[in-house]
């Protein structure tokens, strides 16, 4: 039986998309921690990732997501 995987770039552009079709916005908060779960465990493209983020719509989400991430991991009160 065949079967059909994501790449991690796939997967973390559904989260997104997830996350911008999700209304009220606190519960996309779920989605967005997924996909810097997944940038973290995973190895992904960006080059990939963020061109399907563009063709998606999706790329301003991304961006916001992985400043917010950037900016936790180096500050010394989040740790």
């Amino acid at each position: 039986m065949p079967t059909c995987w994501q790449t991690a770039e796939e997967l973390i552009v559904a989260k997104l998309r997830m996350a911008k079709a999700t209304i009220p916005w606190k519960r996309s908060l779920k989605d967005v921690d997924d996909v810097k779960v997944a940038m973290k465990r995973s190895s992904v493209n960006t080059t990939k990732l963020r061109k399907l983020a563009r063709e998606n719509s999706v790329l301003s989400i991304l961006d916001r997501s992985s400043r917010r991430s950037l900016v936790r991991a180096n500050d010394p009160l989040m740790l």
